[in-house]
């Protein structure tokens, strides 16, 4: 059913109103969790002794290790930004 008194032109106006809200807390959180266990995860990785049998290793884990804490510093700025404890 279609609304009579509503022309296109004031929906697309009322769209447009709406306030962007970016990223919401759902996937905010799920990063943020994601990004915490690769952190972890890499950490665990870089701090295994070498095996010199396999000889040295290719993946830089503990680089990797310092992204994924980047990462984590964002996120936790983007929680504090949701959480309404912006800029003062």
């Amino acid at each position: 059913m279609v609304n009579q008194g509503l022309t296109a032109s004031d929906a697309c106006a009322a769209r447009l109103r709406r306030p962007n809200r970016g990223m919401e807390w759902t996937p905010t959180l799920v990063a943020l969790a994601i990004t915490i266990s690769l952190g972890v995860l890499f950490g665990w990785l870089g701090a295994r002794p070498p095996n010199l049998a396999k000889g040295p290793r290719l993946i830089p884990y503990r680089f990797l290790m310092l992204l994924a804490g980047a990462g984590v510093v964002l996120l936790l700025i983007h929680v504090k930004e949701l959480a309404g404890l912006g800029r003062n």
